[in-house]
This record gives C-alpha cells, sequence and structure tokens, in this order.
C-alpha cells in the first residue's frame, strides 16, 4: 500500500457509492465536487449553463473538429424546461450526472454532460 488511490479502486468506490442512485444519496463529497464543477462551467453565473457555456467547458478539454458535434450533444442534454431557460440550472446538472454516474442506460441525456461521445 502506498497510500494513493489507484483508478481502478476509485471507479470502484463511485460504482458502489453511485450506481443505482439518486443524486440526493450520493456521498457529500461526490455532491460537492459536482456543484463545484458546475459553478465552474457557468462562467457568467446566472445560475445556468448555457450552450456556449456548455462548448467552451468542451473544446478546453477535447479536440474537435467540428464545433457542431459539441452542440449536437448539448442539445441531446435538453428536456423541454431546459430548452425553455436556454440552458441547464443546477438542479438539472445534479439530475444529469447522477445519470451519468449511476444509470447504465447508453441511451440516457446524462452520457452528454461532458461533450459528445464520438468526435469525429
Amino acid at each position: 500500500m502506498d497510500g494513493r488511490i489507484s483508478t481502478e479502486e476509485f471507479k470502484q468506490a463511485v460504482k458502489n457509492t453511485c450506481v443505482g442512485k439518486k443524486y440526493e444519496e450520493f456521498p457529500q463529497a461526490m455532491k460537492a465536487f459536482i456543484e463545484a464543477n458546475f459553478k465552474m462551467i457557468d462562467t457568467n453565473g446566472d445560475g445556468v449553463v448555457n450552450k456556449h457555456e456548455f462548448c467552451y467547458n468542451c473544446i478546453t478539454r477535447i479536440a474537435v473538429d467540428n464545433v457542431q458535434v459539441v452542440y449536437d450533444a448539448f442539445d441531446s442534454l435538453l428536456n423541454d424546461d431546459d430548452r425553455r431557460r436556454g440552458g441547464i440550472t443546477l438542479s438539472r446538472y445534479q439530475e444529469l450526472y447522477a445519470q451519468y454516474l449511476g444509470n447504465l442506460d447508453e441511451k440516457q441525456p446524462g452520457v452528454y454532460l461532458f461533450g459528445p461521445l464520438n468526435t469525429d
């Protein structure tokens, strides 16, 4: 033991604490991380992550040849309420993050939380 958490140990911990659970059931440290991540993406601080903020966050992390794939990923996250308000609120982000971590269904919107699945 070197006192460090390996990638496999981290993945197992996330699986044990998040898969099949709602956001409210996540450990407090995970909730704090998710909320801090939302605030980092919401660059104008209005409480809603819009398409441009989402795009900026994605293109600083992944290479894309065409920004449209990022816009399409954002659109895939949205429900009707999100479309009306022009983006994703913290509570919706929490819901999507819970889907991303806790729902093994690859067809749910949360799979696009960090951008397009395929950047080709």
